[in-house]
């Protein structure tokens, strides 16, 4: 699973802190916006090469 850093928001900062530097770590690749949206257009580029043969 992949997360963003900045797509996620929680009430209190340090939780928001917590969540991103601790716990999400442990379970998923934490990228930014940017970097998602670049993992995205990969993937759909790849997906649509693999078609095609």
């Amino acid at each position: 699973m992949t997360t963003g850093t900045n797509t996620t928001a929680a009430i209190d900062p340090e939780v928001h802190r917590v969540l991103t530097e601790k716990v999400f770590p442990r379970r998923a690749e934490i990228v930014t916006t940017a970097e998602l949206a670049t993992l995205c257009t990969a993937g759909e580029t790849a997906t649509q090469q693999a078609s095609r043969h």
